[in-house]
């Protein structure tokens, strides 16, 4: 009580920061962007104060279909939700020359990444970037979407911190054809998107004169700066034996996976008659993953979808958000039907492991069995979340990875 006393108190303003801006950066080939192409954005002066947790892709396409002229045929095909991430294979993100983050399987990996993460105002404002059912090109095909790069990578959204005096590079690689991005009730359709802008949108600081001074000797002393974040690694298994069971030895690394998300998709890739941002359950009784000999989860799963005993599957998909993210309560995006019926996610936390694994190579497995035989052309993902330090020289330009 004691602080209503305090009468002669100062109210206190932020002057810091006096300035930021948005500015655009172009590709290289910007007049040209097709399937299997890379294009690089880079921005080039290092006398800068940048944003990049809050920079955004701003994209400006169109829809064609090569295979018709029929309107009413073309009218059939219609955006998935989170579409747009699907016309991407592959993003990188380079600080001095070294790649810091990547991002492959983009519109699988992003997509799986805001099941687990939004909730569903957090979903409303994402519309924006092209997620959820409500996104929809206009009467002659186009469309424009701004995709925050944090929605793809985990630097962006673990590292909120300005970047001082670094050259910095956003290098995207199209997929091979645009087929994932739709769906339609017509299997003769083959949209595409023509590409008519991509802009990197990053936040330029300005600051006070006295915050300029201070960061001026920061770099003169000659000092690493850390970045920390969380990465995200795609694997897959492009078809699945014909069997009820399967031993997936996914990867061996010094990195140690705090989580592990495994799903499952049946003759979805590349199919225009089905959605590309939904999974299946493929009747999967049983999964654990395996560090090292050391099983997550303990329990069995016991999974029966008929008399839906999906409880413990659900649960698990609920608590990545306060693990996660240290939140006291969670507030997914999915309920519960929607979950089994559209995409059950077998989310995996391992993050509290021994001591041991974290001085040692890693090896990571997966095993899972099903109460009948895998479907054919059944896919199967695993998103692999790991820690990462890099550390850099403002002053030097070097860039070293650390973890």
């Amino acid at each position: 009580m004691a602080e209503i006393l305090e009468v002669t108190n100062v109210p206190e303003y932020d002057n810091v920061i006096t300035g930021l801006e948005y500015h655009n950066h172009q590709a290289y080939n910007s007049s040209k962007f097709e399937s299997s192409d890379e294009s690089r954005i880079c921005i080039q002066s290092q006398d800068l104060y940048t944003l990049p947790s809050e920079s955004v892709l701003n994209i400006e396409g169109q829809v064609t279909d090569d295979s018709t002229t029929d309107d009413a045929v073309t009218n059939t095909v219609r955006f998935i939700s989170n579409a747009i991430s699907f016309m991407f294979h592959e993003i990188r993100y380079e600080i001095g020359g070294k790649v810091i983050d990547v991002i492959n399987n983009v519109g699988i990996v992003s997509t799986i990444k805001n099941y687990l993460s939004l909730n569903e105002n957090q979903s409303k404002a994402l519309e924006n970037a092209g997620f959820g059912e409500n996104f929809k090109r206009d009467a002659t095909g186009y469309f424009n979407v701004r995709i925050p790069l944090k929605m793809y990578m985990g630097f962006f959204e673990d590292y909120p911190k300005i970047l001082v005096n670094m050259k910095q590079e956003i290098v995207i690689v199209r997929a091979n054809d645009d087929i994932n991005c739709f769906t339609s009730t017509v299997a003769t359709s083959k949209p595409k998107i023509k590409i008519n802008k991509l802009e990197w949108c990053v936040p330029y600081v300005k600051v006070s004169d006295k915050m300029r001074v201070k960061l001026y000797n920061l770099v003169n002393q000659n000092d690493d700066l850390r970045l920390w974040f969380r990465s995200m690694e795609c694997l897959l298994i492009p078809e699945l034996p014909l069997t009820d069971r399967h031993v997936w030895s996914v990867k061996t690394s010094v990195e140690c996976p705090n989580y592990a998300v495994i799903c499952f998709q049946t003759n979805r890739d590349r199919n225009i008659l089905k959605d590309s941002s939904q999974f299946d359950h493929c009747n999967i009784t049983n999964l654990k993953v395996y560090l090292n000999g050391e099983a997550y989860p303990y329990v069995n799963l016991n999974l029966n979808y008929t008399n839906k005993q999906t409880a413990l599957l659900y649960e698990m998909y609920c608590n990545f958000q306060k693990s996660y993210y240290r939140r006291s309560i969670t507030e997914p995006l999915l309920d519960k039907e929607t979950f089994i019926n559209k995409s059950p996610l077998f989310v995996i936390d391992c993050s509290k492991h021994p001591e041991s694994l974290k001085s040692t190579t890693v090896d990571l497995r997966v095993e899972f069995e099903a109460s009948a035989n895998f479907p054919a052309k059944t896919r199967a993902y695993c998103i692999v979340f790991h820690d990462r330090l890099f550390k850099y020289n403002p002053l030097t330009n070097i860039v070293n990875r650390v973890v």
